[in-house]
């Protein structure tokens, strides 16, 4: 089996930040009127008041003035003045409830300082001989009526200011200073108001006051999660060992920074957050027997953020369970788990992944279930993963993408990697799938009226015992584009059984499927439409045994064929439709009886294109254009969704054109070094072009090792320092795909 590993990704460290807890005790202003409201209970009345209850015993508003409390009872003498603020007669605009506008005895403000004295009495933070305090540098202006501007200046050249001056005649900015009080440590540039925050180390960096927790080797963890403060932080010794996590949590925010310090998974312990938002960073989760229930459950809108979180040797129900939470999660790893239900079990919430890692592990449902909820997950690697009931992953009344995805050694009921079923709409962008196995959908099964789009998809080496060698579709829809499946067997339909719903290729490549009924597909019910595709070398076992055709579309079943052909093995027929077979329907494309020459060497995408004298080139629908512009080829690589252009080979020398001219080579003579070695690291440039090597650079990744030796040896990513992720280089690696170790 190849070993695949994930994309490279540079990521950044989100969403661990808490906000602050409301205050209370203080009675509610609810009508925010001036002075505060006297009366004890919530009122309903327009400000201020001065019954101390709910304004039940005065006269309606009759005048529409839209200003009580009304002293007198008929409310509707429009030339005497009323004590409440606004007159029908007069405004009073000074707010001291008499009628006399100019007098200069007013203090509208309410700041206890009358016009004559105030430098504004329109705002009750200014007003003469005011103590300034920094607060006064968040409301620019002459805050004690001296004449001056209150500004700060950045003194330690961090880009804050923090230091108060009252000098500024005219406003902070003309003045040239700043208005923006940020930092708390003008002898410090490392210390400043946003400046990024190291929770762990004991300096307050973003002068937000320190509130984490250092917790000491084999300390109480748990304790110190529910004694952090809104928004804390939990910090572990990173070379430390930890006892189980055993909290529930509410109305709680904590951020728990282990700094890849290891943790016990104990029977009987687990983290249950209602409501509560918790963080775990870098740590490594280690079982120590069978746990009953769920070890972690999210509800009621909680959410967990697992960042570069690994969890070993698992034992129990379930690992983690989501009903009504959220699940964000990058670099989550999880190998060796054994579970009674599902091992990830997601539902009611929002769901995102990027480099997910499940390996030797065993669910009795599914490993990844996801129902109810919107989800993206990229950079997905499933190995050796066995759902006994259910599929690897399943997917129920849900929408999202994956993207990136490699599984190898997976195994299913329905579905041996992917089941997706109740209305689902589901993309999968870039997949790479071998070695699967279920009793029906080889790969994937589609049930319950859910469409599924598949692109760009290497699938391999995948078997059902009933049906449908890669895909089983029950009533879906199911769309594949730019995509290769090959190798593939089943007793009906060697990689494709249909009993209703639809199904549409694009550009796809079929090879090597293998039924006793139907070597390509069984289709009983539905439509089937190919276009632009090759169906090679498929039909009846080498035996010739079964039902030899190449493909078998059964009646009830409306197929359309553009641009396609169907081949089978020398002993097979080609295409069975309802009771007439058919040789090569709608484009004559020869079979290797005839001596054509195309070969599929699956690990190497350019030797999967089509020769220059092959019928497959520029073979497709006239109005379907490759990049290149020429008319589309037949097959995975041809039409707007593929790279022919890149396959394009002027010279004929083996290397596409595209590659000659980035690396220098002349694309139109075939005097090119195709099989030369130019910087002599025994790779030929046929081989570097295959591996996506520099022809220029012996050790294309620097990782100390040669390209040659990683390549063709130890088989590790020439292109990856560090193959396996583990923070070691794969030179000083002692098992360089093993992330676990070094």
């Amino acid at each position: 089996m190849r070993w695949i590993g994930p994309s490279v990704l540079s990521l950044i460290l989100a969403g661990c930040v808490g906000t602050s807890q409301p205050s209370g005790g203080t009675p509610v202003d609810s009508d925010s009127d001036v002075p505060p409201d006297t009366d004890p209970v919530l009122d309903t009345d327009v400000p201020p008041d001065t019954d101390p209850v709910l304004d039940t015993d005065v006269p309606p508003d009759t005048d529409g003035d839209s200003a009580p409390p009304d002293t007198d009872v008929a409310d509707s003498d429009t030339d005497v003045p009323d004590t409440d603020v606004v007159d029908t007669d007069i405004v009073d605009t000074d707010w001291d409830t008499d009628d006399n506008d100019t007098d200069l005895t007013d203090d509208f403000d309410h700041d206890g300082f009358i016009d004559l004295v105030d430098c504004d009495d329109h705002s009750a933070w200014v007003y003469p001989g005011k103590v300034i305090t920094s607060d006064d540098v968040w409301h620019p202006a002459d805050n004690d009526c001296d004449g001056f501007f209150e500004c700060a200046t950045d003194l330690d050249g961090d880009g804050a200011a923090g230091v108060l001056h009252d000098d500024a005649p005219i406003s902070c900015a003309d003045s040239g200073q700043s208005d923006a009080f940020l930092d708390c440590d003008e002898a410090d540039p490392g210390r400043r108001m946003g400046i990024p925050e190291n929770p762990c180390d004991e300096y307050d960096a973003d002068c937000g006051g320190e509130s984490e927790e250092i917790v000491p080797g084999g300390g109480d963890v748990s304790a110190a999660i529910e004694n952090a403060s809104y928004g804390g932080y939990v910090c572990l010794i990173g070379t430390e060992s930890y006892p189980a996590i055993d909290v529930a949590l509410d109305a709680a925010v904590v951020n728990v920074f282990g700094n890849g310090a290891d943790v016990d998974l104990d029977p009987g312990t687990s983290i249950a957050l209602d409501g509560a938002l918790l963080g775990l960073i870098d740590l490594d989760f280690t079982g120590t027997g069978v746990t009953t229930g769920d070890w972690m459950s999210i509800t009621n809108y909680g959410s967990v953020n697992l960042f570069n979180v690994r969890i070993d040797d698992f034992e129990g129900d379930t690992l983690i369970h989501a009903d009504l939470g959220h699940v964000t999660a990058t670099h989550l790893y999880v190998e060796n788990a054994i579970t009674t239900d599902r091992l990830i079990d997601l539902s009611g919430g929002s769901f995102w992944m990027d480099d997910l890692w499940i390996k030797d592990s065993d669910a009795q449902g599914s490993a990844l279930a996801i129902a109810d909820a919107y989800f993206g997950i990229d950079n997905v690697y499933f190995e050796s993963v066995q759902s006994t009931t259910e599929s690897p992953v399943w997917v129920s009344d849900a929408s999202g993408d994956f993207e990136t995805l490699d599984a190898a050694d997976v195994r299913g009921q329905h579905g041996g990697f992917l089941h997706v079923d109740d209305a689902s709409d589901v993309t999968i962008s870039g997949s790479l799938v071998e070695d699967s196995s279920a009793l029906k959908g080889g790969v994937l099964y589609v049930a319950g009226g859910s469409t599924i789009d598949v692109q760009y998809a290497v699938w391999t080496d995948s078997l059902a015992y009933v049906s449908g060698g890669s895909i089983e579709n029950q009533g879906g829809a199911v769309s594949a584009t730019n995509s290769f499946v090959v190798d593939t067997s089943a007793p009906l339909g060697g990689a494709v059984h249909q009993t209703g719903g639809s199904l549409s290729f694009l550009n796809v490549s079929f090879s090597e499927n293998v039924s006793v009924l139907g070597g390509l597909f069984n289709g009983e019910g539905g439509a089937i439409t190919v276009h632009n595709t090759l169906m090679l070398w498929t039909g009846c076992p080498a035996d010739g045994g079964g039902t030899h055709h190449a493909a078998s579309i059964l009646n009830n079943v409306t197929y359309t064929s553009q641009y396609s052909g169907a081949v089978g093995y020398s002993s097979c027929a080609g295409l069975q439709e309802g009771t007439t077979t058919l040789a090569v329907p709608a484009v004559n494309i020869p079979g290797p009886a005839s001596g054509t020459v195309w070969g599929v060497y699956l690990w190497s995408p350019w030797s999967t294109f089509p020769t220059p004298t092959s019928v497959l080139r520029n073979g497709g629908d006239p109005s379907i254009l490759d990049g290149d512009g020429s008319r589309s080829d037949i097959g995975g690589l041809g039409g707007p969704a593929g790279t022919p252009t890149i396959f394009a080979d002027t010279d004929n020398d083996g290397l596409p054109n595209a590659w000659e001219t980035e690396f220098g080579y002349n694309p139109n003579s075939s005097a090119s070094p195709g099989m030369a070695d130019s910087d002599g690291d025994m790779m030929l440039a046929t081989s570097e072009l295959a591996a996506g090597t520099s022809p220029y650079a012996m050790d294309t990744d620097g990782d100390g090792h040669s390209d040659s030796y990683e390549f063709l040896v130890v088989h590790t990513d020439p292109n990856q320092s560090d193959t396996d992720l583990d923070g070691c280089p794969d030179s000083q690696d002692a098992h360089p795909l093993d992330y676990t170790s070094c």
